[in-house]
């Protein structure tokens, strides 16, 4: 996807430049509306424009304006990145059509988790997966987006649990020992709050924590390590389609 910046602030440009190009997005650069109109015009991929409010001769509402009442360019997210983050400014911009409104200077992992969200495709499940291996995450990340789905990864509990206040998951897969806060635990809090969230609870110690006992707390799958491929797959379309 490429991203088109509006931003006449050389060192502004720069700094977003920086982190998308760092996460693998092609970027395209607009000083003014008229630039920015014309990179659209001329550039069908642009699929996600970040605009500063304050721009020369013109402002930033004016081409939330233009995408708004452009039929090829209406359906492209905008998400508004200016140092004026007065609460006029933020309604106004989400009035004119803007996805989402972020403040400069941006801190990287917010600015990139808002993008996320606003180009995320449509009734793709998005998946949190939790384990204190990294090896195992990896490769646990791997086979699910490589199945189609959304990932978001944590390698605790806690911060995973924390996450969910703001982060909508169709499914948690979780691995159950794990340090400061366990699996179930985990398992116990999720169901409690967000009961129609499926998890399924992955252990390499089947002898302490059994199938049975893990259903019994509330968990709709369990598989043991060493997992192949094909359970996790398997499981997950259980429960994400049944």
């Amino acid at each position: 996807m490429k991203v088109l910046i509006v931003e006449n602030d050389p060192k502004s440009s720069l700094e977003l430049n920086g982190i998308l190009t760092k996460n693998g997005l092609d970027v395209a650069h607009a000083t003014s509306l008229k630039n920015a109109i014309n990179a659209l015009q001329s550039d069908l991929s642009i699929g996600l424009i970040i605009s500063d409010i304050n721009m020369p001769e013109t402002d930033g509402f004016e081409l939330l304006k233009y995408i708004r009442n452009n039929n090829i360019h209406k359906n492209t997210p905008i998400l508004m990145c200016s140092a004026s983050g007065d609460k006029e400014s933020v309604l106004k911009s989400i009035r004119l059509g803007a996805k989402d409104f972020i403040v400069k200077p941006v801190n990287a992992d917010t600015f990139m988790e808002k993008i996320r969200k606003i180009t995320r495709p449509k009734n793709v499940p998005r998946i949190m997966v939790i384990d204190d291996d990294e090896f195992i995450l990896d490769v646990l990340e791997k086979i699910i987006e490589r199945d189609g789905y959304e990932v978001i990864t944590f390698t605790s509990a806690r911060e995973a649990l924390q996450a969910l206040e703001s982060e909508e998951v169709n499914a948690i897969i979780s691995d159950i020992a794990m340090p400061e806060m366990d699996g179930m635990e985990l398992l116990v809090n999720v169901k409690t709050r967000y009961p129609g969230i499926c998890m399924l609870m992955i252990t390499g110690h089947a002898g302490k924590y059994g199938k049975e006992s893990v259903l019994d707390a509330g968990a709709d799958g369990y598989i043991s390590k060493p997992f192949k491929n094909i359970e996790i797959t398997r499981t997950l379309q259980r429960l994400i389609y049944q």
